[in-house]
């Protein structure tokens, strides 16, 4: 049982990281025409936000339950 909610914790973590990038990215595209270099903007903070900020949400919110 232990496992499977660990692993439900970790990917929704993940998905909250992404969720933030993708709200952040459209803040900052609001009412603006989308360019092929918003790739840019986008790669970036998914990486910083998604895998950085999901990483660090996965640890804490495991360390508060008592997983690991």
């Amino acid at each position: 049982m232990n496992e499977g909610f660990s692993v439900a914790v970790t990917l929704f973590s993940y998905v909250a990281g992404a969720w933030i990038a993708f709200k952040i990215f459209d803040y900052r595209k609001k009412g603006k025409k989308a360019e092929a270099k918003d790739d840019l903007l986008l790669w970036p903070l998914l990486l910083v936000f998604a895998v950085g900020g999901g990483a660090l949400l996965t640890h804490m919110l495991k360390s508060l339950i008592g997983l690991e």
